[in-house]
Protein backbone atom coordinates (compact mmCIF):
# COMPACT_ATOMS: atom_id res chain seq x y z
CA UNK A 1 0.00 0.00 0.00
CA UNK A 2 2.74 2.20 0.89
CA UNK A 3 4.20 1.80 -2.55
CA UNK A 4 1.05 2.11 -4.49
CA UNK A 5 0.73 5.56 -2.37
CA UNK A 6 3.83 6.51 -3.52
CA UNK A 7 4.16 5.67 -7.19
CA UNK A 8 0.56 7.50 -7.15
CA UNK A 9 2.27 10.96 -5.59
CA UNK A 10 5.50 10.70 -8.10
CA UNK A 11 2.76 10.26 -10.61
CA UNK A 12 1.05 13.59 -9.68
CA UNK A 13 4.20 15.41 -9.31
CA UNK A 14 4.50 14.82 -13.37
CA UNK A 15 0.77 15.33 -14.09
CA UNK A 16 0.37 18.57 -12.31
CA UNK A 17 3.91 19.79 -13.48
CA UNK A 18 4.28 22.28 -16.56
CA UNK A 19 7.90 20.49 -17.51
CA UNK A 20 9.84 17.27 -16.49
CA UNK A 21 12.28 19.38 -14.86
CA UNK A 22 9.65 21.53 -12.92
CA UNK A 23 8.71 17.72 -11.34
CA UNK A 24 12.28 16.83 -11.35
CA UNK A 25 13.18 19.88 -8.90
CA UNK A 26 9.68 19.45 -6.88
CA UNK A 27 10.70 15.96 -6.50
CA UNK A 28 13.78 16.50 -5.34
CA UNK A 29 12.80 19.60 -3.07
CA UNK A 30 10.19 16.60 -1.62
CA UNK A 31 13.19 14.49 -1.18
CA UNK A 32 14.89 17.11 1.05
CA UNK A 33 11.86 17.40 3.66
CA UNK A 34 13.79 18.02 6.42
CA UNK A 35 15.48 21.92 5.28
CA UNK A 36 12.31 23.77 4.73
CA UNK A 37 8.41 23.46 4.76
CA UNK A 38 7.02 23.46 1.13
CA UNK A 39 6.47 26.82 -0.49
CA UNK A 40 3.18 28.55 -0.12
CA UNK A 41 2.88 26.11 3.09
CA UNK A 42 3.25 29.27 5.61
CA UNK A 43 4.40 27.66 8.52
CA UNK A 44 7.49 26.82 10.21
CA UNK A 45 9.25 24.02 10.14
CA UNK A 46 9.26 23.68 13.18
CA UNK A 47 5.66 24.05 13.09
CA UNK A 48 5.36 20.92 10.78
CA UNK A 49 7.03 18.67 12.99
CA UNK A 50 4.79 19.82 15.75
CA UNK A 51 1.99 18.92 14.38
CA UNK A 52 3.19 15.19 13.30
CA UNK A 53 4.13 14.58 16.70
CA UNK A 54 0.19 15.45 17.69
CA UNK A 55 -0.80 13.51 15.43
CA UNK A 56 1.54 10.32 15.55
CA UNK A 57 0.36 11.18 19.55
CA UNK A 58 -3.33 10.69 18.73
CA UNK A 59 -2.96 7.95 16.78
CA UNK A 60 -1.12 6.18 19.60
CA UNK A 61 -3.44 6.84 22.05
CA UNK A 62 -6.42 5.51 19.54
CA UNK A 63 -4.93 2.76 18.18
CA UNK A 64 -7.36 0.27 19.61
CA UNK A 65 -10.42 1.99 18.39
CA UNK A 66 -12.04 1.68 15.52
CA UNK A 67 -11.18 4.77 13.62
CA UNK A 68 -8.72 7.36 14.63
CA UNK A 69 -11.07 10.44 16.01
CA UNK A 70 -13.45 8.46 17.97
CA UNK A 71 -14.74 10.67 20.37
CA UNK A 72 -18.00 9.20 21.84
CA UNK A 73 -17.16 9.20 25.32
CA UNK A 74 -15.07 12.33 25.94
CA UNK A 75 -17.16 14.43 27.86
CA UNK A 76 -19.03 17.54 26.08
CA UNK A 77 -17.28 19.84 27.34
CA UNK A 78 -13.59 18.52 25.50
CA UNK A 79 -15.56 17.13 22.39
CA UNK A 80 -17.32 20.31 20.99
CA UNK A 81 -14.62 22.14 20.88
CA UNK A 82 -12.58 19.85 19.37
CA UNK A 83 -15.21 19.32 16.84
CA UNK A 84 -15.34 22.94 16.71
CA UNK A 85 -11.43 22.97 15.73
CA UNK A 86 -11.77 20.28 13.43
CA UNK A 87 -14.62 22.55 11.23
CA UNK A 88 -12.41 25.53 11.14
CA UNK A 89 -9.45 23.94 10.15
CA UNK A 90 -11.40 22.49 7.53
CA UNK A 91 -12.85 25.46 6.16
CA UNK A 92 -9.18 27.44 6.62
CA UNK A 93 -7.79 25.19 4.02
CA UNK A 94 -10.39 26.54 1.33
CA UNK A 95 -9.00 30.68 1.71
CA UNK A 96 -6.87 30.34 -1.48
CA UNK A 97 -8.79 29.84 -4.44
CA UNK A 98 -7.09 27.17 -7.36
CA UNK A 99 -7.47 26.60 -10.81
CA UNK A 100 -8.86 23.21 -11.53
CA UNK A 101 -6.17 20.88 -12.69
CA UNK A 102 -7.20 19.70 -16.11
CA UNK A 103 -7.52 23.72 -17.17
CA UNK A 104 -3.41 23.24 -17.81
CA UNK A 105 -4.09 20.80 -20.99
Amino acid sequence: MVLTFALVTVGWVFFRSETVSGAAGYLWRMARWWERPAPGLGVSTTTCWIGIALMLVVEWVMRAKPHGFCVERWPGWLRWPAYAVLGMACLGMFKQASTFIYFQF
